[in-house]
């Protein structure tokens, strides 16, 4: 029966045949006492990826559901249809190149299990290559010591550093009930605080998951892209704002720390700059200004 599926494991893929039978396996593998689904949602990969998947999917048909699109979709609008398919109570993230440590969902289910006020949580991920060499752990061994465990929604909307990697998540499926679809590519960030308004979220210091740094596609992943995602960020805030006007200050707080390491970084700066004067009424707050900076440099200092 679909009411009693207690968590919904979303996975997303594209073009991930090195590494999707280990991604879903290590979720198969997961020791728990309570049912739960799989659902895969494939962007028109052109490699070995769907023959891969229909063969997990053919061993085990009571667990995992795929979604083949038939045009190549994206990141936001794959990430969206998968995660409407889901029927559990709690749902996980996955991208189709990571894959989980023994106890990840049970670690977390319980999480959430024994604290009903919390919206979603998080787990520390080792950091690997494409062979799996271990790399370091993300955000970072520092991390450990100083980050907050329980982040509210002004956490998250005054820092992206506080947001845990994406194949982390488990979050309340009752949170997305009032969430409005984004009209542009969004980063993890955009959910994770749409999700975090519903109650405080729980970063774990656990390292129950690997997050696998490749050359395969990815908003975030390439240096290529790292000019794509602080202004994908800029516009993420522009929206956020507008939606949540009580926050517009944190959010501007938020954007100006990435402008500032950006311009470091030698970043194009041409997007962010224009949103940060748009927005010079929001105000900004000091004392996250500092907390935000403080937590971006101990994310990179591995």
């Amino acid at each position: 029966m679909v009411d009693d599926i207690k968590v919904s494991v979303c996975v997303v893929a594209y073009n991930h045949g090195k590494y999707i039978e280990e991604c879903v396996q290590s979720i198969l593998n997961q020791v728990v006492d309570f049912r739960y689904e799989i659902i895969i949602g494939d962007d028109l990969s052109t490699d070995e990826t769907r023959d891969i998947l229909i063969e997990l999917q053919q061993k085990n048909p009571d667990v995992i559901r795929l979604l083949f699109h038939e045009e190549n979709i994206g990141a936001t609008r794959n990430y969206l249809k998968v995660h409407a398919e889901a029927k559990g109570e709690y749902v996980c993230h996955m991208d189709g190149d990571d894959f989980w440590l023994p106890g990840k969902m049970a670690s977390q289910s319980a999480i959430l299990d024994e604290n009903p006020s919390y919206s979603q949580t998080w787990t520390f991920a080792k950091l690997v290559n494409d062979n799996g060499t271990e790399l370091g752990v993300f955000p970072s061994k520092l991390a450990k010591y100083f980050y907050p465990s329980v982040i509210s929604a002004r956490d998250i909307a005054s820092s992206y550093a506080v947001v845990g990697h994406h194949s982390t998540q488990m979050y309340r499926r009752s949170c997305r009930a009032n969430l409005k679809p984004p009209c542009s590519e969004v980063l993890d960030f955009w959910f994770a605080f749409n999700y975090s308004l519903t109650g405080p979220s729980y970063y774990s210091k656990e390292v129950l998951s690997a997050y696998r740094i490749t050359s395969s596609p990815s908003v975030t992943r390439s240096k290529s892209n790292k000019k794509a995602t602080v202004d994908y960020l800029a516009d993420n805030i522009l929206d956020l704002a507008s939606s949540n006007p009580e926050y517009k200050k944190f959010l501007r707080t938020n954007m100006i720390v990435r402008f500032i390491f950006s311009m470091l970084a030698g970043h194009d700066l041409k997007v962010i700059r224009q949103a940060l004067y748009s927005t010079k009424d929001y105000g900004v707050s000091l004392k996250y200004l500092v907390r935000s900076m403080f937590y971006f440099l101990i994310q990179k200092i591995k």
